[in-house]
C-alpha cells in the first residue's frame, strides 16, 4: 500500500490552502480530495481554531509550544505556525508513514522546518508498539491495541478494536506508542505552558 512521495510528479498537486500551500494526494479520497475540491476542511472548526491561536498569541509572551496529535498531512499544523509566526514551537505526532512523508513535504514547502518537529508515533497509556490499521482515506487510519486511547481529532483515530472505517483496508503495520508524560519529558516540554490539540489520553488531556 505504501508508495513514495514525489509531489512534483503526477498524482501530487500543489494547491493554496488558507494562508499557506500544500501538496495534496489526488489518489486520496479523504482530506486531500476535500482540499482539492473546496480549498478547506472542517471550515467551522478551522475558523474557531484560528481565532484561538490569535488570542493565544496576544496573551503569551515569548515562544508558544503546541503539541498536535494526529497531524495527518499538516492541515492544522501549518495554520499553527502561520498564526503564531516565529514564536511557534510545534511538535506534531502522526503514526501513518505515508501521512508523515507528505506532512514533512508540506512543512518543507512552507519553510517551517525550524518550527515544526514531526514525530512518527501514536499516543497511548503505555510505551509499547501498537497496530496501525491502514485505510484508503488518509484521515481514517486507526490505531488499536489494549492500551490505545480513544480519540477523535480529524486525523488518525486511536481506539481499542475500532470498527472498520469507510474505505478501509485490511492491511496493518506496527507503530511505536508513547504516553503523554514520556513524550513531554523526553522533549523537555512544560505541560503547563503548552497547548495540546487532539491528545485525549488519561495522563494528558486535551486543552
Amino acid at each position: 500500500m505504501s508508495r513514495s512521495i514525489q509531489p512534483e510528479k503526477a498524482g501530487f498537486l500543489k494547491r493554496p490552502v488558507h494562508d499557506y500551500e500544500m501538496y495534496l494526494d489526488a489518489a486520496d479520497a479523504g482530506i486531500s480530495k476535500t482540499l482539492l475540491s473546496y480549498g478547506t476542511h472542517e471550515q467551522r472548526s478551522m475558523t474557531v481554531f484560528r481565532e484561538e491561536l490569535r488570542a493565544l498569541a496576544e496573551e503569551v509572551t515569548g515562544d508558544v509550544t503546541v503539541l498536535e496529535v494526529g497531524a495527518n498531512i499538516g492541515y492544522f499544523s501549518l495554520m499553527e505556525v502561520t498564526v503564531l509566526g516565529e514564536r511557534a514551537d510545534v511538535h506534531v505526532i502522526e503514526p501513518a508513514p505515508e501521512n508523515v512523508a507528505l506532512l514533512e513535504r508540506n512543512v518543507a514547502l512552507n519553510g517551517y522546518g525550524d518550527r515544526i518537529t514531526v514525530e512518527r508515533c501514536a499516543p497511548g497509556d503505555r510505551n509499547e508498539n501498537a497496530t496501525l490499521r491502514l485505510a484508503e482515506h488518509a484521515n481514517c487510519h486507526r490505531v488499536s491495541g489494549p492500551s490505545a486511547v480513544p480519540a477523535s481529532d480529524g486525523g488518525t483515530v486511536v481506539g481499542e478494536e475500532p470498527p472498520q472505517p469507510s474505505g478501509s483496508s485490511t492491511s496493518s503495520i506496527p507503530v511505536p506508542q508513547v504516553t503523554g508524560d514520556r513524550f513531554l519529558a523526553e522533549r523537555d516540554i512544560d505541560r503547563k505552558q503548552s497547548m495540546s490539540c487532539g491528545w485525549t489520553s488519561k495522563d494528558t488531556k486535551r486543552r
